[in-house]
């Protein structure tokens, strides 16, 4: 929608621009021209360039583990239904991972007949300060089908700062996407605030209070993300009890 709308406007313009050079002589309507010229260039830097994308997400469950109350050390899984939109798919890409710390101990899983089963890694792509994985999928992956993936990795040294975040990225179109942060009952923030970024621009959406039976739990859910939109959690550490201690 958000490509449609610039295309009109830009023809919009075009048609005004010949208009001017119809009723203005031909030093107005070279300035207008110039002008022209610049907002297409604004507009085409600042249109948001999505990457094909290849399959379709029925649920997805983002989860962070603390595993310390110094944030030194935390585990990531992502375990979500899914399937091409056309045709069959031997591979599964996992892209936007990235740390501030390590990114460590990175497993793919598949469920099939009943159980998670470990699929090694084939390949693993920096692409800027991300890295992207590819899974072999076997057997491939068909659009009729929704098939359970699940990734995990741990995150080391990556939230040690007074002020922490974390991204999900909406890579492929998803029906609703849940996200939980488990926090070590030590140390826990009072809120986590959530924004969502879509073509650079950042919407503040309300604050996630702890849960009422746990409050070291943090849960965030949203139906039909959009594609291509980032959204960042970010929390104030409490002071943790070695510190109180000391």
């Amino acid at each position: 929608m958000r490509q449609i709308t610039i295309v009109a406007g830009v023809l919009t313009l075009a048609v005004l621009l010949l208009l001017i050079f119809n009723i203005y002589n031909i030093w107005v309507a070279t300035v207008f021209a110039l002008l022209l010229g610049a907002l297409i260039i604004v507009i085409i830097g600042s249109t948001q360039i999505l990457p094909p994308c290849k399959f379709r997400i029925k649920e997805l469950y983002f989860v962070v583990n603390f595993l310390d109350d110094t944030g030194k050390l935390a585990h990531v899984k992502m375990e979500f239904e899914t399937k091409p939109f056309k045709g069959i798919a031997d591979s599964y890409t996992d892209r936007g991972l990235a740390g501030t710390g390590k990114i460590e101990n990175l497993k793919s899983f598949r469920y099939l007949d009943g159980e998670w089963r470990e699929i090694k890694i084939s390949s693993s792509v920096r692409e800027g300060s991300q890295t992207a994985l590819t899974t072999p999928m076997d057997p491939p992956l068909s659009h009729k089908e929704w098939a359970k993936r699940k990734l995990e990795f741990d995150c080391i040294d990556c939230f040690t700062e007074n002020e922490e975040s974390i991204v999900y990225r909406v890579e492929s179109i998803t029906g609703v996407c849940f996200v939980t942060l488990n926090f070590d009952r030590r140390r826990k923030p009072k809120e986590v605030t959530v924004s969502e970024f879509i073509g650079g621009i950042e919407n503040k959406l309300p604050p996630l209070p702890p849960s009422s039976t746990k409050p070291e739990v943090f849960s965030w859910s949203k139906k039909k993300p959009p594609l291509g939109g980032d959204f960042l959690f970010s929390w104030v550490w409490e002071q943790s009890s070695q510190n109180r201690k000391t």
